[in-house]
Order: C-alpha cells, then structure tokens, then sequence
C-alpha cells in the first residue's frame, strides 16, 4: 500500500539543538516526496528567510512559523485553580504557530520581537514568552495553532497530573485561531524513560534536592564547592557538612541549616513513573490519548507531528553533543529524526493502537493542513527609515558619504 506522505508540522531546522542543516533538510523532504519545508524553531525566526530562499530554490513549498514558549502570569484557569506562583507550577508551555500569508507572518516577527525584549533565558537558550494575550493578537490572523509536544501548552498539565488545568488549556487555546486553523497534534514518540543528570542531596528532614552539577553550594565544611565535588567527598567521607548557601547567578542565597545526609550523581535514563493518565509509563502516549480523546470530543482535526531536531537518524549523535554544550548533560530517550510515513505507521497503528483508516485520515489531515500555505509568498523590500530623513533615504545616505567620506574605523570617537 502506497501511504500519502507525510508532512510534518513541527520541524527545527536551525534551533540551538538541531543537528541537520537547512541542505539536509532539503535534501530529506525531496526523498519523502512532501513538496514541502517546514521551519518550526524554538521561540526563533531567523532561520525563516533562508529557509524560504531553499524551497523556493529546490522546488519546494515554504511553511514558516515557531515553536512559541506560552505563560501568563496572570491566568485566570490557574488562578481560579489555586496556583498562586504560575511561574513555579507552569515555566512555560510549547505550541506550533505557522504563518498562512505575509500579513501573519509580519504580526509573528513583530510579536517575537516585542517578546525579545523580557525574553527569560533558561540554561543557553532565550525564550521570548507569549501570554494569552499574545496568542489572541495572533489569532486574528491566518495563522494555525498545534497543542505541541510532550512539554506542549497541554502535556504540561498533564506532566503535572493535573488532567482539569489540561483539559481547560486544550479548550482555551482551540479558540484563538480562526475555525479550521486549530490543530490537534500526535507524536510518534516513546517516553517511557527520562534522562536524568544531576546532583541529589538529601536533608536530615528527608528533603531530597536535585542540583545540575555544576552548582555551587556552601556547607559548614566548605565555602564553596560544586555538587559534582561534593559528592567525590561524600563518598570519601559522609560528612559533608550543614547545607547553609546555594549560588544562584552569582549571588549567594542562603538557608536555614540542615544536615546533608546523602549525596548521589546520576546521569542516566530512569523508568518514567506511572501516571494515571499513562499507566504504562510511556509519558508521550498518555499525552497522545488525551489528545486523540478531546479532539475527538471536539470535532478537532488529528494530524501527526514528528517536532524533527535532524533530517537523518545519525543526526542523534550531533544533536547529543550540542545539547551537551548548552550547559548541562541532557540527553532524548529514542530519535528525533525526520519521520517517513512508514515510520508513523509503525507507532500509530502497532503501538498506539490506531485502526489503519484512521492512520490515513491523520496522514491526509497533515496535508490539508500543508495545502493552507501553497500560495505564501513573502516581500521584502530594503528601505532605510524615512521618519527623521528625506523620503528618499538611499539618495541621502549615498550625499552624506559623498559629503564626509567613508567611516573611518580607526576614529574611536566616530
């Protein structure tokens, strides 16, 4: 049987853990027959315009968007829910947003732009952070929305075992875009392991702390030492001290003391915990049949999503050791490669149990979904600002260096 191929709607072809280029990527959609090229990137948009120049240079169709970072700190559902610090409970959840036509597009760059300037950095990355009302300004546009991945505006709820903060985000976030640009996304991922590394100490009140290990801390035994050097002198000799102070950006807070009784290093994948919502464990699949059941409730469109960090399998070994310099060891259980068809088909219907029409209903459903962006076309048109300048900006530019000559770089006053 001939599968309709599959366009994925969430790709990253140039964030900070992508391990493909944008020729790679290029070169993979061509063998998978998409006609398309997504670009997804983390709360990002410069790889848009290169990415557009390649599909239109290789006979592809360009879909540009963003993997938007969503919180707002003022949330009524969580509010009304008793959650006081939204930033504590909820550090922020991922959606897909994609540009239908200019006019999107331009409301997204000037959105991203405006969010850059209290964007919070976590780790290495900077993350530009949407609120509600943000996502509503861009719902008046032609713009699609996806609920996202694991770590997606819903699965955040759910990794929280909160099902009813869950089930109230799915039902917010599918009425911002316009009708039929909500989408309801499903991944073919298993999660039944999560990769830990860090440091664990455990206080003489049975509190157990997990720190990255390269986090400075001070004891009673020593004015500052970091987690991975602690546990070297546990192990030599249990006595490590009170907990007194953690270093946090550079500024020491300190604590009330308490006795470090244990320490412990851990960097390995761990069995994920049961959940009632995935009894079994597997994270992803639980988040995809809560998915699969309120999309169903709601009359919503299922597609697949692969959230692709590298166009090949081999990519892995590239993406683990980017991840490894944003400044912690962090490691995906499984690939996350650019998926064929075939790929889905084995998850969909051998592991989460999807019937084989349905299957081929999410595969064309991606393609509706794609169809939306056949006629996008971007222009751009280089000007230089005309608000304190003549109108005609080049001409005066072009005066100005006849006038005074070219800049001389060795002036440090100019």
């Amino acid at each position: 049987m001939i599968l309709p191929s599959f366009v994925s709607n969430h790709v990253h072809i140039q964030s900070l853990d992508s391990a493909s280029t944008i020729d790679e990527f290029v070169k993979r959609e061509k063998e998978l027959e998409t006609g398309y090229l997504v670009c997804t990137d983390h709360g990002y948009l410069g790889a848009c315009l290169d990415v557009y120049k390649a599909a239109n240079n290789n006979g592809l169709k360009p879909i540009l968007g963003i993997e938007a970072y969503h919180r707002s700190d003022d949330c009524s559902i969580l509010k009304e829910s008793g959650i006081e610090n939204v930033k504590e409970y909820y550090k922020y959840g991922h959606l897909t947003i994609s540009a239908i036509d200019q006019a999107a597009y331009d409301a997204l760059v000037k959105l991203v732009s405006d969010r850059d300037l209290t964007a919070e950095t976590h780790g290495s990355e900077r993350k530009p952070i949407f609120t509600w009302e943000d996502l509503e300004y861009l719902g008046q546009f032609n713009i699609t929305m996806a609920s996202g991945c694991l770590v997606g505006i819903i699965g955040r709820h759910l990794l929280a075992d909160r099902p009813d903060l869950a089930i109230k985000y799915y039902e917010k976030l599918r009425s911002i875009p316009k009708p039929g640009n909500f989408y309801a996304d499903l991944y073919p991922h298993i999660c039944n392991k999560n990769w830990v590394s860090g440091g664990f100490i455990t206080l003489a009140n049975g509190k157990e702390i997990k720190y990255y290990l390269g986090k400075k801390i001070r004891t009673t035994k020593f004015e500052e030492i970091r987690i991975s050097d602690l546990v070297n002198e546990f192990n030599k000799n249990s006595d490590v001290g009170n907990l007194i102070g953690v270093k946090n950006y550079s500024v020491w807070e300190y604590l009330e003391p308490q006795k470090i009784v244990h320490c412990k290093q851990v960097e390995a994948f761990i069995e994920s915990e049961c959940r009632p919502w995935a009894p079994d464990g597997d994270l992803q699949l639980g988040v995809n049949k809560f998915i699969y059941h309120l999309a169903s409730k709601y009359g919503d469109v299922l597609v697949g999503a692969d959230d692709a960090h590298f166009a090949y399998p081999d990519g892995k070994i590239v993406q683990e050791a980017k991840l490894g310099g944003m400044g912690d060891s962090f490691k995906f259980f499984g690939t996350y490669n650019r998926r064929s068809s075939e790929d889905l088909q084995k998850y969909f219907i051998d592991y989460m149990g999807l019937s084989q029409s349905k299957f081929e209903e999410i595969l064309n459903n991606n393609q509706e979904w794609a169809k939306k962006f056949d006629n996008f076309k971007l222009k751009y048109d280089i000007s230089l600002p005309t608000k304190f300048y003549p109108e005609n900006s080049l001409m005066y530019v072009k005066e100005l260096i006849d006038k005074h000559g070219k800049m001389d770089w060795s002036d440090s006053v100019r």
